[in-house]
């Protein structure tokens, strides 16, 4: 079990606690993803705390990720897919995260298009200035066969009244602020076709985001090379989350 715990969060009994995804059977008998929440003593040593959204038994969770709303409860953010609308942003929300059934079921804010295919994925919130956002990665698969090359990771941001009411879809909802050349022929292994906002905070009045970058996986470089890939992470800041993003030089350069 296990990935992606984003946020490792006090639970207000003197420990820790994150979610995180695992791999459980479904109804048809084959497997999913779930989400868990995981408590610790030190931030070291984590043990499972229960499994969250029991009656979403047939959707695929993962990608979850935690922050604190202007009433000091928690959102969680994460991909959901229940089989029929496509990978989207879902947010729950809880005052007392610890209490597995105090968990709101999962909202669609953002609903994945189909032709070409576009998920919203690695969702965030934020509220900044008193204000919401939520951000997604718009992960666009086209209409052809995983050779042609053309698809593209990019992020959007939309500023919501709450964190209940479903916007449009992924590609067209919000703004786009981390914007990313589709189907090109790279020609470096960075910043390509890939941007992608792990995550992100605010420091004095600043919004400062994480993010990886570099050459999807699909993308067609010159000497037809689609194999090989680099992905490396980089600071980025901006006066809101809608930007401008002012983004620094990966953490580790490329060849």
């Amino acid at each position: 079990m296990g990935s992606k715990k984003v946020v490792v969060a006090p639970d207000g009994a003197g420990g820790l606690f994150t979610v995180t995804r695992g791999i459980v059977s479904d109804d048809a008998g084959g497997e999913r993803f779930a989400l868990f929440r995981l408590r610790s003593n030190d931030g070291v040593l984590f043990t499972e705390d229960g499994a969250l959204f029991q009656a979403q038994s047939d959707w695929n969770l993962y990608d979850a990720h935690l922050t604190k709303d202007e009433s000091g409860g928690w959102l969680l953010t994460m991909e959901c897919d229940d089989g029929v609308h496509g990978p989207s942003l879902c947010v729950s929300r809880s005052s007392t995260p610890l209490v597995t059934s105090s968990w709101s079921p999962p909202v669609r804010l953002v609903t994945a298009e189909a032709a070409p295919a576009r998920s919203a994925s690695t969702g965030l919130a934020l509220v900044f200035g008193g204000v919401r956002f939520v951000k997604w990665t718009v992960v666009d698969d086209g209409q052809q066969p995983w050779i042609e090359g053309t698809e593209s990771t990019s992020v959007r941001v939309a500023q919501v009244a709450d964190f209940q009411t479903p916007l449009s879809g992924a590609g067209s909802a919000g703004l786009g602020v981390f914007t990313a050349d589709g189907g090109p022929f790279c020609t470096d292994r960075w910043d390509c076709n890939n941007r992608d906002i792990q995550d992100w905070a605010v420091e004095g009045g600043v919004v400062y985001a994480a993010y990886n970058g570099g050459n999807y996986y699909r993308c067609e470089r010159v000497g037809f090379d689609y194999g090989s890939n680099d992905w490396h992470l980089a600071l980025a800041r901006a006066p809101s989350p809608i930007g401008p993003w002012e983004a620094s030089a990966p953490s580790s350069p490329p060849p």
